[in-house]
């Protein structure tokens, strides 16, 4: 299927994997296993098709843990992605989480501000909020930082496939030089 989208004209697709953890998979009922995960990267990989992958880090349960957030990026670590968009679960209004989050009081706030998917606006039962947080910087920085000059390979696949513009980049990059430099003390994760 993959190689006739490419033969059809097909540059980019998008994909919501949501956790490298098969338990909140499961607890997702995303009905997919680790092992399709790393089965589909690699047809991707072999086809000309840009593939942007989406991760969630916290869970909003029990697996809202150091554990298992390492766990989740060090499965992304192993998986040779394009993209990687890596966001905070966030319990938005009209959602399942976030009326859950109201009614076991423990959404922190209604600053919609920070509703963007780089804040933990929740309580996590395990952690601090500034801990989710942190994790979420040291995943973009272990899955981007560390791919060295892949990360340009990348870039210039994903121009080429329209999936990602100039403006996308040059804010990428951008996004993670803060994250780099700007911000190293956030790198910290305390346990």
């Amino acid at each position: 299927m993959i190689d006739k989208m490419a033969d059809s004209g097909c540059t980019s697709v998008s994909l919501g994997i949501e956790s490298g953890v098969q338990e909140i998979l499961d607890r997702y009922k995303k009905k997919i296993t680790l092992n399709h995960v790393e089965e589909a990267v690699k047809i991707m990989n072999d086809s000309s098709i840009f593939h942007g992958w989406y991760l969630i880090i916290g869970s909003g349960d029990e697996f809202d843990t150091p554990k298992y957030i390492e766990k989740n990026i060090d499965f992304m670590k192993k998986v040779k992605f394009d993209f990687l968009q890596i966001s905070i679960l966030t319990p938005f209004p009209g959602t399942e989480f976030y009326t859950k989050m109201v009614a076991d009081n423990r959404l922190l706030h209604k600053n919609w501000n920070k509703y963007d998917c780089t804040h933990c606006v929740y309580q996590p039962l395990h952690m601090t909020p500034e801990q989710i947080e942190q994790y979420h910087i040291k995943a973009y920085r272990t899955l981007y930082l560390d791919r060295g000059l892949d990360i340009f390979k990348m870039a210039y696949k994903g121009f080429n496939s329209g999936f990602l513009s100039p403006t996308i980049i040059l804010a990428s990059g951008k996004h993670g030089f803060d994250f780099a430099f700007k911000k190293k003390k956030l790198f910290e994760v305390n346990h």
